[in-house]
């Protein structure tokens, strides 16, 4: 298991070269209350808010709306990013209905960056402008996006959301602001390095280029557990939301707080629960007190003690039960105010005949629906919500599919899915966790775990195999005459299995300048292709009587590409596409040319930050998937050649062609309840996601 981390949380409020002692209204760091939504008890959350009006800042509403979105993120049961974006939709909503009742000068804009840490994961969330600041090893990398901080929060129906992904360290240190540019030289950030916190905050107020407010975060690893102590007590502990002070201290220059993830307390002893009962009592005695004749004995009829009751209990009982009907009420008067607007932009986008005009519309009416569901519910709201879904699907081409559970009970909950691989009638899965490379054959129904199954667990490998990056299916006869599948480790051992055989292990030939770190391969036509970005490097291997030997050959021939954060690639006819962790994709393709005085020669033609083409109404032109954080691609083979990039937020597999023009979008009917990992296809089209310990499986109906 990742370890869990803990946080170091400054607020910053720059002015003047100092950092003032007033924390700025709309930063909040919480950790997960008592009552967070399932999963949610060890998330740490980091929020910065900006409202900018033309007739000056609201930072009352501010923090109002800061705490709101933090709050209804820890309700949000579902992944980070599920929460993230309600979080997100709150806020939008609520300034949206703010314009509708404030003149077009008092009009409101949001800037949100929201940063989630699970256990040694980070979630970047951004809305308008914005950007968080990661130094590491003294590096500074920037998370920003133009499209988002062009969409600030309010604009739109429905926010954008630009998202981030990054593993945490130790000793990270992450600057989250709502300025749409950088606030700060990067060679101060970079002598921030490894400095208390209290002079890093120092540092970045005299050197900041203009006033700014943000927060900046430590990552500390977890607390050491006191000796002597219940492992509940070692270690801070963040109070929760509804414990907290209506006003929050605040934050003196330099001085900060640790966040750290909820301990749980054990049941109360007997010792517990001995003084609260002598506590009761003792408060009984004093009632008795108090109260003329509450110790007497009864004179008839009912006791003073019962009359002392009911002359605290009725007045509570009448005011709970107007407070109900006050309560409901009201939300059942807001519920029917969203849903008349969403009824109203319904009928507005059946009478447009512009698509674009007919998708803001939808778009309304689709947030106004969203809002409506928070307070109640009815058949007429669920006939809209159904009609709103099934036009918005047909304008996205979002295609809804029903995926199946593989496996009776799946890996278990300590699984750990890495990698999939798929031939017409077998799956093979490496769990990382164990780690364990398992193959299920079908039955029609689901899928049925082989337990004669002998690959990477078998002793005659001798612990001479790592834990394998990636895996994939060799459907030719390979190293083993059989039909099998082919893994690699991060230092180039290559193991092949296939059922009803021995594994057998093997050694690449490492480049002169060795492997750093094998992140993945494609296996396409006898030819392995290896990624290694430690080493900014993509090997070739040929394949000789089905197995990988010979000395490797570079795939960069001339200009090489910054491969950091390349997470995956596949070959797509006669292109290499790699995949990188913020969604970018560089295509490149190797052609052979005849030069007049060298003869023939191999050139590579990259497009580096390739563009994603989309012919939708109000798209077009990107540099990554919109709103989507593909975690794996997959090609299909011809008749159906197309791209398949699996979206980490919402399980969504986008369907592009092989130049990149979007096709179509597979959503799974019910979400997968844990964050998805990765994807395979097998040659019938039935598509596989990993989610945790389970594989989910659909055949592609289009």
């Amino acid at each position: 298991m990742p370890p869990t981390l803990e946080a170091d949380v400054a607020l910053l409020q720059i002015a003047a070269g100092r950092n003032l002692e007033t924390p700025p209204p709309g930063a909040v760091a919480r950790a997960a209350p008592r009552k967070a939504a399932r999963g949610r008890s060890n998330d740490l959350l980091f929020l910065v808010l900006d409202l900018e009006a033309a007739d000056g800042a609201v930072p009352t509403l501010t923090e109002h709306l800061a705490q709101l979105a933090a709050e209804n993120y820890f309700k949000t049961p579902g992944s980070i990013t599920a929460g993230l974006r309600d979080a997100a939709f709150l806020i939008n909503q609520r300034v949206r209905d703010y314009n509708q009742t404030h003149s077009s000068e008092a009009s409101l804009a949001g800037r949100l960056m929201v940063a989630v840490l699970r256990e040694a994961d980070f979630y970047l969330a951004q809305c308008g402008p914005a950007h968080a600041l990661l130094l590491r090893d003294q590096q500074v990398t920037t998370y920003t996006s133009e499209e988002a901080a062009a969409r600030p929060l309010g604009s739109t129906a429905s926010p954008y959301i630009r998202y981030y992904h990054l593993d945490a360290q130790p000793d990270d240190l992450l600057i989250l602001t709502t300025e749409g540019s950088p606030v700060c030289p990067e060679h101060v950030l970079i002598s921030l390095s490894g400095v208390h916190p209290a002079l890093a905050i120092e540092r970045i107020s005299a050197a900041a280029t203009r006033d700014f407010s943000g927060m900046l975060i430590r990552i500390a690893g977890p607390s050491a557990a006191k000796e002597g102590l219940p492992s509940h007590e070692a270690g801070p502990i963040q109070a929760p939301p509804e414990l907290e002070q209506p006003k929050r201290a605040p934050f003196p220059s330099g001085a900060g707080r640790r966040l750290a993830p909820r301990r749980w307390l054990g049941r109360l002893g007997g010792g517990l629960r001995a003084a609260l009962a002598t506590l009761g009592q003792g408060f009984s005695i004093a009632f008795g007190r108090m109260l003329p004749g509450l110790s007497e004995p009864p004179r008839g009829g009912y006791s003073p003690r019962v009359l002392a009751f009911l002359a605290l209990a009725v007045p509570l009982v009448v005011v709970a039960v107007a407070s109900s009907v006050y309560i409901y009420r009201g939300r059942g008067q807001q519920f029917q105010v969203y849903l008349d607007q969403a009824l109203a932009a319904i009928d507005r986008a059946e009478a447009l005949q512009s698509p674009a005009a007919q998708r803001a519309e939808w778009e309304l009416a689709y947030a106004n629906l969203q809002a409506a569901g928070r307070y109640g519910d009815s058949q007429d709201y669920r006939l809209a919500l159904d009609k709103v879904q099934d036009e918005l699907d047909r304008l996205d081409r979002v295609i809804r599919i029903t995926f199946q559970p593989a496996l009776a009970g799946g890996l278990g909950s300590g699984a750990r899915i890495d990698a999939l691989a798929a031939t017409a009638t077998d799956l093979y899965i490496l769990d990382r966790a164990q780690p364990a490379i398992w193959r299920a054959w079908s039955t029609r129904v689901e899928y049925q775990l082989d337990a004669e199954f002998q690959c990477l667990g078998d002793r005659s490998l001798g612990g001479a195999m790592g834990t394998p990056v990636d895996l994939a299916v060799m459907a030719q006869a390979g190293a083993l005459g059989a039909e099998g599948i082919v893994a690699l480790d991060a230092q180039g051992n290559v193991l092949y299995c296939a059922p009803e055989s021995l594994p057998a292990l093997a050694q690449l030939e490492p480049p002169g300048m060795g492997f750093q770190s094998i992140q993945a391969f494609e296996l396409a036509a006898d030819r392995l292709y290896v990624l290694d970005p430690p080493a900014n490097a993509i090997w070739i291997y040929d394949a000789q009587g089905g197995v990988f030997s010979g000395s490797p050959s570079p795939y960069f021939i001339e200009q090489v590409p910054n491969l950091e954060g390349a997470i995956d690639l596949t070959v797509a006819g006669d292109s290499l596409l790699i995949l990188y962790a913020d969604g970018r994709v560089d295509r490149c393709r190797r052609y052979s040319e005849l030069d007049p005085v060298a003869g023939p020669q191999t050139r590579l033609d990259c497009s580096l930050g390739a563009p994603f083409q989309d012919d939708r109404p109000g798209r077009g032109s990107s540099d990554r998937i919109p709103d989507a954080l593909p975690v794996a691609v997959v090609f299909s083979q011809p008749p159906e050649s197309s791209l398949y990039f699996l979206d980490r937020l919402t399980g969504s597999i986008f369907q592009y062609s092989a130049d990149l023009y979007y096709q179509a979008q597979y959503r799974p009917e019910e979400p997968f309840g844990q964050e998805v990992s990765t994807l395979a296809l097998s040659p019938e089209r039935t598509l596989f996601i990993a989610a945790q310990g389970q594989v989910y499986f659909a055949r592609l109906t289009r």
